[in-house]
């Protein structure tokens, strides 16, 4: 098995080329900044640092928003048989 150390910086490098070839200003500000907060969580999960806490919060705000949209859309679209 690869330590992490080894393949770990290359592919989080590969993943910011990507996100900076997008077009769209717009997108490429939320790629990265989900991008930031993706690698905050893997960090955080190996103990170690998060490096953009205030974007790690951020983004942890608006899954938790757009959470609590798609639970109430769910209970919606459920079979009322099924309730």
């Amino acid at each position: 098995m690869l330590d992490n150390s080894e393949w770990g910086p290359r592919a989080w490098q590969r993943m910011e080329s990507i996100i900076a070839e997008i077009p769209c200003e717009s997108c490429r500000v939320d790629g990265r900044a989900l991008l930031d907060a993706m690698h905050d969580l893997v960090n955080l999960r190996l103990n170690k640092k998060a490096h953009k806490q205030a974007d790690f919060l951020k983004v942890a705000d608006a899954y938790s928003e757009a959470a609590k949209i798609l639970r109430a859309y769910s209970e919606q679209l459920r079979c009322p048989k099924a309730r």
